[in-house]
């Protein structure tokens, strides 16, 4: 098959399938939630020093832990009464905290030449939604001086407890008071942190400018900071600014060669521009990285559909929903590859598995109308058009299922 012809296969995809756009824009990350997470969040905090300084430290974090927290009534801490050598690390400190049930596990270390000065560990079980690729801040480490009060090393951990509450207000007012002490001034590790913090809240409420600006002084005290790339490039990538998003994840890339998230966020910037050889160049590299990585290979897939290689594609999506059976998007975007193949009775499978996991996921119920209509199923396509109706609040895609309704003489 030629190029051309590949490529007029590709926007016939896009035009038969016009909600696959839709699901696309999921794939970017590049959505914002307001919190709904109801539940207590748990913070076990394990010693912080041990030998003869044993407990004082550790005392001080809690009494600063507990102040900050105060006006917070759904976050409990639980001492571990131990603490955690870095030997252990994280799969210590995450055991513990899944043993507890745990948000969050904070411990620490003093550095052996410099009592003065140590390391912070954040262990993050349970991660945020809303924030970009909340994977890269799922362990976070910080450079902290070990002072009487503890007093930014608890504020930091506060506000963590209030980010991972999607408590977003909450983790501005906490890392703000950071940026505002007088009394101590944080290390730059800190500094570069809080920054990342504050725009990852302002990115989960939809104010991308400032979000954009918080990660810029982020990467001022910290230029390799390649996880700040990588968010920051997917913030441009939601204002639609694809050539700076591309920058960024290539920056990101730069400094880590083994980064997965910026290769694949690289291939949906590239997607989002056309550029299909490069978006699946780069979704190979995020593959190559990570094998295990079901958005690289679902996003590729959609890559290859739109190029008009259902054959690939399907390959691509079959492998994401192998490696993650609860994956909306993935079942979504193969059921229009069957669609497009006019293979309908496999792309109502996938949309009634799409339903079955994601009941209000109106493309879902378009799409599946579509194929009913296709099929000559007109009752059970308006049932579904009419649900989509319910659910949606697309303009543009709402007025598309008008007319269909109106073609199947309901209107």
């Amino acid at each position: 098959m030629s190029k051309d012809k590949r490529r007029h296969k590709g926007r016939r995809v896009w035009l038969a399938l016009g909600l696959i756009a839709l699901v696309v824009v999921g794939a970017m990350g590049y959505r914002f939630w307001q919190r709904s997470w109801a539940q207590k969040t748990i913070l076990v905090l394990a010693d912080l020093e041990t030998g003869a300084q044993r407990g004082s430290v550790t005392e001080a974090m809690v009494h600063s832990l507990r102040g900050a927290l105060a006006p917070y009534r759904d976050v409990r801490i639980v001492t571990l009464g131990r603490a955690l050598n870095e030997a252990e690390g994280r799969a210590m400190a995450r055991a513990e905290g899944m043993q507890r049930r745990a948000a969050i596990v904070v411990w620490g270390a003093r550095d052996a030449d410099r009592a003065a000065l140590g390391r912070l560990y954040l262990e993050l079980l349970k991660l945020p939604r809303g924030v970009p690729e909340p994977m890269l801040t799922q362990s976070l480490v910080v450079q902290v001086r070990f002072s009487e009060r503890m007093t930014i090393p608890a504020l930091l951990a506060a506000g963590v407890a209030r980010y991972v509450a999607e408590d977003w207000d909450g983790a501005l007012a906490i890392c703000g008071s950071v940026l505002a002490l007088s009394s101590e001034q944080p290390t730059d590790s800190v500094l570069s942190l809080v920054y990342v913090l504050l725009a990852d809240a302002h990115y989960a409420k939809g104010d991308l400018t400032q979000a954009i600006a918080a990660y810029g002084e982020a990467l001022a005290i910290k230029p390799d900071m390649a996880e700040a790339l990588v968010k920051r490039g997917i913030a441009y990538g939601a204002q639609g600014d694809y050539d700076r998003a591309i920058r960024d994840f290539g920056q990101a890339i730069a400094l880590r060669r083994d980064l997965a998230e910026a290769y694949y966020y690289g291939g949906n910037a590239y997607y989002a521009k056309r550029e299909l050889e490069m978006a699946i160049a780069y979704y190979d590299q995020a593959i190559a990285k990570r094998p295990d990585y079901a958005e690289a290979y679902c996003d590729r897939g959609l890559a290859y559909a739109s190029d008009g290689d259902y054959e690939r594609a399907l390959r691509d999506l079959d492998q994401a929903v192998r490696l993650k059976p609860d994956f909306v998007r993935a079942y979504s975007n193969r059921g229009s590859v069957h669609y497009a193949q006019g293979d309908y009775a496999r792309a109502i499978a996938d949309y009634d598995r799409v339903i079955a996991l994601k009941p209000d996921f109106a493309e879902a119920y378009f799409n599946r109308g579509v194929t009913y209509i296709a099929q000559g199923e007109k009752e059970r396509a308006i049932k579904d058009l009419e649900r989509f109706l319910e659910l949606s609040t697309d303009p543009g895609w709402r007025q598309v299922a008008r007319q269909k309704l109106e073609e199947l003489g309901t209107r």
